[in-house]
């Protein structure tokens, strides 16, 4: 019954396929040899009408995946009075020259494109099509030789070494990339090795135990070194110039622990101007109804990208404070209630000593009563996983809960502020993991104290544990995740201190110094996260004339990770401000 059935299966197939309508006749010419500009003889096979008397339009397509892939598209197109051309990249199929999967096929390209004007049958006009990685090796034959082409039809293009493969979380795929690469790997397909999700799912989860950094992973996986050897450069693929934005790079703009290059020789001296630090402010006070009503708006320019230094400089202006307060309360986005902003130094620096003081702006709903306040505020639980990366879980169940008291005196102020929060990640955080919630809390204290006429002594000191985005611009994270999804937090001290000294009526001068100390799980997190930094700040600034203000300032900055590589940043800045 069993052969019966498949003989009648196959009849089937034979008669639904004999009703087709019939391909036209062609001819296939296999590894047909084109010599590359280096001399490196690469294989094409084509495709094209069994007509000697016509002749035919070429289509091109540079494919890692041998060229027998393209036989039943090439017959559509022979169908339809085209000739198809398919030529097998370096090393893959029948060319030769050395394995360089992610390399710039465009002279070896154009070279064929020659090749094929050179031959009796085209009618003398190339286009090339196809997807993905053959997308890409369009846009390189077309910045090399467009004069050659008459058209590319592109489909959703790789862009070369740079983070477009499949993405998780915004992290490249190990797996796929090491899927992909062995699948190209070597003259054939290697399909099974491929296909085998068994395979990679054991493997992938391998390093991950063991907690491997991304370019260690590929050696451990059970695959050749040739997967090492090829996703490094895919790492380290410089980003061309017409790619990149103009500085959303916040390095250039204020010092943040970002900007400190770890390891290596350093780098030269870096110059930039911009105005991203000029701010608008919006505010309003009325009186409604026997209630006392406000509200405001704070805008500004930092971090965001558009614009580029070619032309036009341009900046977005983004949301800094957004809110409205009725009587003793504030509903809206504002300043942190654990943040003492008026403690802040007298810094040219967008912030100043970063490191040392709590800086988070975030939705609340706050109560002011005299001294005290009270605050509910946006939460957000941010993980370090087992390799050194950030994880956002976004599944928070309570606001984070902050308390504060204010004292105002002759001397000055001094304030006291305490923080509660419940750190939360469901379940597979980090595969198998279950779901855990912890406590985290945070001390702050700050202040700033007059000393003589005019001089002042700033300062602010804070610990807590699992209080990592509260401080330092995120330095390091909340919690650290195990295998099995139990959270710890992560202990942080921190701290500022800063005196301001008026040489004369106009002419000041602040010296600041800030510090930050992380207790990392290593065992969890690895040996990459920031150990400790700390930074040494000195300005001098003018006053021109009321409201008008320019400054010079030296700021020195040091960052240890937990492995010991550590990083330094020396930066000059000069500073104009009017107030109005």
């Amino acid at each position: 019954m069993v052969i019966s059935g498949i003989g009648n299966l196959q009849s089937g197939v034979l008669e639904a396929r004999a009703k087709e309508p019939a391909h036209k006749p062609i001819d296939v010419l296999l590894q047909q040899k084109i010599p590359a500009p280096d001399g490196t003889l690469l294989a094409a096979t084509v495709w094209k009408p069994d007509a000697d008397d016509k002749k035919y339009t070429a289509i091109l397509v540079v494919t890692p995946y041998v060229s027998d892939e393209a036989q039943s598209r090439a017959r559509l197109y022979a169908d339809r009075s085209y000739a198809m051309v398919s030529l097998d990249r370096r090393s893959r199929g029948a060319s030769g020259g050395d394995y360089e999967i992610l390399t710039d096929v465009g002279p070896d390209a154009c070279a064929t494109i020659d090749w094929i004007k050179a031959q009796p049958w085209p009618d003398g006009l190339v286009a090339m099509r196809g997807g993905s990685y053959r997308g890409m090796t369009q846009w390189m034959t077309a910045s090399t030789c467009p004069e050659k082409l008459e058209t590319i039809i592109p489909t959703a293009s790789v862009y070369p070494g740079h983070d477009d493969f499949p993405l998780g979380r915004g992290l490249g795929s190990y797996k796929y990339i090491a899927q992909w690469l062995s699948f190209v790997a070597g003259p054939t397909n290697n399909f099974n090795l491929f296909a085998d999700q068994d395979y990679w799912h054991e493997r992938t989860m391998t390093s991950y135990r063991t907690h491997l950094p991304f370019h260690q992973c590929p050696a451990s996986t059970g695959s050749d070194q040739y997967v090492a050897e090829r996703i490094q450069p895919y790492q380290t693929a410089p980003i061309p110039e017409y790619a990149t934005a103009h500085p959303g790079n916040s390095k250039s703009n204020w010092y943040i622990k970002w900007g400190l290059d770890m390891g290596g020789t350093g780098d030269g001296p870096d110059f930039d101007f911009n105005p991203r630090e000029t701010r608008f402010i919006f505010a309003v006070d009325t009186n409604r109804g026997g209630h006392d009503i406000g509200g405001l708006i704070d805008l500004n320019f930092q971090v965001t990208s558009d614009g580029n230094e070619r032309v036009s400089n341009s900046f977005t202006p983004r949301m800094r404070q957004a809110y409205i307060t009725i009587d003793n309360w504030l509903l809206g986005q504002a300043w942190s209630t654990f943040q003492d902003v008026s403690a802040l130094p007298d810094s040219l620096d967008f912030i100043g000593p970063t490191e040392g003081t709590v800086f988070i702006r975030q939705p609340m709903i706050r109560y002011t009563k005299g001294p005290f306040q009270i605050a509910s505020e946006q939460p957000e639980t941010e993980v370090t996983g087992p390799n050194g990366g950030r994880l956002l879980p976004g599944d928070d169940v309570a606001p984070d809960v902050v308390a504060r008291y204010n004292m105002k005196c002759d001397w000055g102020h001094f304030t006291l502020a305490g923080i509660g929060r419940a750190l939360h990640v469901e379940e597979n955080i980090v595969p198998g993991a279950e779901s855990d919630t912890i406590f985290g809390f945070g001390v702050s204290a700050s202040g700033k104290i007059k000393v003589g006429p005019r001089d002042d002594f700033r300062f602010m000191a804070t610990y807590g544990e699992g209080i990592g985005r509260y401080v330092g611009v995120n330095i390091v994270n909340d919690v650290a995740v195990g295998l099995v999804g139990q959270l710890q937090t992560i202990p942080t001290y921190s701290g500022f201190a800063s005196y301001r000294h008026f040489w004369t009526d106009r002419l000041r001068s602040n010296l600041t110094g800030g510090y930050f100390k992380a207790d990392n799980p290593i065992a969890l997190v690895g040996d990459t996260p920031s150990d400790e930094v700390y930074s040494a700040h000195v300005n001098l600034i003018y006053q021109l004339v009321n409201n008008l203000e320019v400054g010079i300032e030296y700021i020195y900055a040091n960052r240890t990770l937990e492995n010991g590589a550590d990083g330094d940043l020396n930066r000059v800045q000069f500073s104009t401000k009017y107030s109005f």
